[in-house]
């Protein structure tokens, strides 16, 4: 199991690459230039509860609701990629995540991706 210590607050995590959840938030936090402090907060969970998330062991269910929205992903595939849920199928996965985005749209934002959805299918 591969692990990466982390280090821009002024705590270290043991963060465990090998987890599916761990490998998601911590390209997200990457993207960001999020410290852990920053990024705790901005998800709404506390810095200790961060680290455990991080260390790869399993996130309560409020945890993962509030990774869901902070990620932009589906709940049932934080759930998922947490352990809570069975295993989700990547196809499956990458369904449930167009749709929830495509929830959120505006109707307008809807209509334009419906059109290039058709365009980059040759209809």
């Amino acid at each position: 199991m591969e692990h990466t210590v982390i280090t821009k607050s002024d705590s270290i995590f043991y963060i465990d690459m090998g987890n599916g959840l761990v490998k998601l938030l911590n390209e997200e936090l990457t993207k960001r230039n999020l410290s852990n402090r920053d990024a705790a907060k901005a998800i709404g969970i506390s810095h200790p509860t961060l680290g455990i998330v991080l260390s790869g062991e399993q996130p309560s269910f409020e945890t993962c609701q509030k990774l869901s929205k902070f990620l932009r992903v589906p709940l049932v595939s934080i759930l998922s990629l947490a352990g809570l849920l069975p295993k989700v199928p990547e196809a499956t996965a990458e369904e449930e995540q167009l749709l929830y985005l495509f929830r959120q749209m505006t109707p307008d934002q809807r209509r334009d991706v419906l059109e290039y959805a058709d365009f980059k299918s040759g209809k």
